[in-house]
């Protein structure tokens, strides 16, 4: 794990162990699991909380409204659509 992996973990009260998913690549291989739309959507964090706090999800996330939020979903559609797998032009 690069430098700032490693301060990040110090300056945490380590009262709990620690998983940090940067250095772990089996749960990265299977946070990547899922298809690409779903990742996008954040379906896997949203069962994921829905299984272990349901009553979360009725809280209105950010990101689902105002100008600022519908500003940062086109860009990250685009750069999405710029940096996505490469399709044969025509």
């Amino acid at each position: 794990m690069p430098q700032w992996g490693a301060l990040a973990n110090q300056d945490h009260d380590l009262v709990h162990d620690m998983t940090t998913i940067f250095n772990n690549r089996r749960l990265l291989v299977n946070l990547l699991k899922p298809e690409r739309p779903d990742r996008i959507a954040d379906r896997l964090h949203r069962d994921v909380i829905h299984a272990l706090w349901p009553e979360v999800l009725q809280v209105p996330l950010s990101g689902k409204g105002g100008l600022k939020a519908r500003i940062r979903q086109l860009l990250e559609r685009w750069w999405f659509r710029l940096n996505g797998p490469s399709r044969p032009r025509s």
